[in-house]
C-alpha cells in the first residue's frame, strides 16, 4: 500500500512501549486515520522508535501535528511533522553528504 505524503505524518521520539493502537486512539481525535504503521525492526522484534499515522485529509493531518507535536506519550515528547518533510530533509542531508565527500576528495587529490 502506497502513502499518501501529503496525509501522512512522521512521528518519532516514541518509546518501544507505544503500540499501533495508542496511536490510532490518540490521533484519531483529530480525523480519521486511514493507515498507521509503527516501524520494527525485523530482527529483534521491537519497535524502531517512530510511526507514520495517515489521515484521510491534509486538513485532519494538520490539525494533528497542530496539537500532538511536542506532546507526551508514555514520558517522552513525541516529535511529529509531515512525511513529505521528513523526505526532503533526508534526501537534502544525503545530497549535502555527496557534495562533502566529493569536496573532500578533490582537495587531496592536489
Amino acid at each position: 500500500m502506497k502513502r499518501v505524503l501529503e496525509c501522512t505524518l512522521n512521528v518519532s521520539s516514541l518509546t518501544r512501549n507505544v503500540r499501533e493502537e495508542h496511536l490510532r486512539e490518540i490521533f484519531g481525535l483529530y480525523g480519521v486515520v486511514t493507515s498507521c504503521t509503527v516501524a520494527v525492526d525485523k530482527v529483534a522484534g521491537i519497535p524502531k522508535g517512530y510511526a507514520y499515522v495517515e489521515f484521510d485529509s491534509v486538513r485532519e493531518a494538520e490539525l494533528a501535528r497542530e496539537h500532538l507535536n511536542q506532546g507526551m506519550l508514555d514520558g517522552r515528547a513525541m516529535k511529529v511533522e509531515f512525511s513529505s518533510k521528513v523526505k526532503e530533509q533526508r534526501q537534502g542531508r544525503r545530497e549535502g553528504n555527496d557534495s562533502s565527500v566529493r569536496a573532500t576528495e578533490s582537495s587531496n587529490a592536489k
